[in-house]
């Protein structure tokens, strides 16, 4: 399994637990649990749909030309 796949199962881990416990123990979440659960699932998704690196104010590596090395 990948890093990042391992990850996100992780960090959905308490999620599932408050899910579990409405279905099966009867539990009724607070408005904050449900917040937090919206917060990590938004969260694991946003890191895992790829798309465009983020923009860390430094521009990617240059690989070098062939004339600046001999030059």
């Amino acid at each position: 399994m990948a890093p990042v796949t391992s990850a996100a199962l992780l960090l959905l881990q308490p999620v599932l637990a408050v899910l579990l416990g409405v279905l099966f123990l009867g539990e009724r979440p607070t408005a904050t649990q449900f917040a937090g659960c919206a917060l990590v699932v938004l969260t694991v998704w946003h890191t895992s749909r790829g798309g465009a690196p983020s923009s860390s104010g430094t521009p990617p590596p240059r690989a070098p030309v062939e004339a600046e090395r001999h030059g």
